[in-house]
């Protein structure tokens, strides 16, 4: 017995509805997107900094082979500002330096 609509939702005691099955699958997605931001934020560098920073992405994939670094990798998780700042690349400083900056202004805002 148990009272309420959603009272019974994840019991271990019985299969998990559609319905609970949804709401799960929702607050998965939200603490997945509050993870990703986290760590976006935190590792500064992302797809989006590169295009924001004004750089093209049209010839990354040889550069980050140039530099022995994984594009399809970046692509997923992004990338620290150690790794690019250890190439010594001019664009990868630029890179790092923009997002430093935008950072600092999201955490200012918040």
């Amino acid at each position: 017995m148990f009272a309420g609509n959603h009272k019974n939702d994840f019991s271990p005691h019985g299969p998990l509805t559609p319905q609970a099955s949804t709401a799960l699958q929702a607050e998965v997605d939200r603490l997945y997107a509050i993870f990703a931001t986290q760590v976006t934020a935190m590792r500064w560098l992302d797809v989006d900094a590169v295009r924001t920073a004004g750089l093209c992405m049209n010839g990354s994939h040889a550069w980050f082979e140039r530099h022995g670094l994984d594009f399809r990798a970046f692509l997923r998780e992004g990338l620290d500002a150690q790794t690019l700042l250890a190439t010594n690349d001019t664009m990868a400083l630029r890179v790092v330096n923009y997002a430093k900056v935008h950072a600092r202004t999201r955490q200012e805002k918040h």
